[in-house]
């Protein structure tokens, strides 16, 4: 490419609409395996692999335990800076 027509960035933006992460934990020396989604019009959602459906203690995940996070939120908060 001939340098006085090369491109020059002088500017970006990036908007995040959704996203799809896969995870892997323990809890309690129990394995889980889940896909946590999110995007910006349905906010969080979790499909369980393993089991097939959230365990009891996510049913009554206490939000006020955990800085006002919903189990969801703090999956994605946990997670976060390991992408």
């Amino acid at each position: 490419m001939n340098a006085t027509k090369e491109i020059k960035i002088i500017g970006k933006e990036h908007e995040e609409t959704g996203w799809k992460r896969y995870i892997y934990f323990e809890y309690e020396v129990n394995k889980y395996e889940l896909t946590l989604f999110w995007d910006e019009f349905n906010g969080y959602e979790t499909y369980w692999r393993e089991p097939n459906k959230a365990p009891d203690w996510v049913v009554n995940w206490n939000e006020d335990d955990h800085e006002g996070m919903s189990f969801r939120h703090y999956l994605d908060d946990l997670t976060w800076e390991n992408n």
